[in-house]
């Protein structure tokens, strides 16, 4: 009586190729998530703005992290207007809070903090 030997291992090679066939098809359809979102960071605290001069890319975001224990703005310039870069015009945020935004076109961009216009700040865009 002859074992059925050649079926049986053309069978197991054939379920072996397709399993390897359809693993790497649904590995080839994994991809990666968005790149992550470059960031900078500026910190309020009682003396103002830290760093208070950023150069950063296009397409980056600021957050500005009130640390200073006090309620704070960030402000286009000029000031009172606060007209030049409406984007810019964040409002009031309470310490331990933040606000940020991304600046899509290169330039620089002044603000200030509309409660003590004396603290201001700039980021450079490149």
């Amino acid at each position: 009586m002859r074992k059925p030997i050649v079926p049986i291992v053309l069978i197991v090679i054939i379920g072996i190729g397709l399993l390897l066939f359809f693993v790497s098809k649904t590995l080839k359809k994994t991809e990666p998530g968005p790149p992550p979102i470059s960031r900078s960071e500026v910190i309020v605290n009682k003396d103002g703005f830290s760093p208070q001069s950023l150069t950063i890319k296009r397409g980056e975001t600021v957050i500005w992290i009130n640390q200073s224990g006090d309620t704070v703005t960030v402000n286009s310039d000029p000031h009172p207007t606060h007209n030049l870069y409406r984007f810019l015009n964040r409002g009031e945020f309470p310490s331990s809070s933040s606000v940020q935004v991304t600046f899509e076109q290169t330039g620089i961009y002044g603000y200030h903090n509309h409660l003590k216009p004396s603290q201001t700040g700039t980021i450079i865009v490149e």
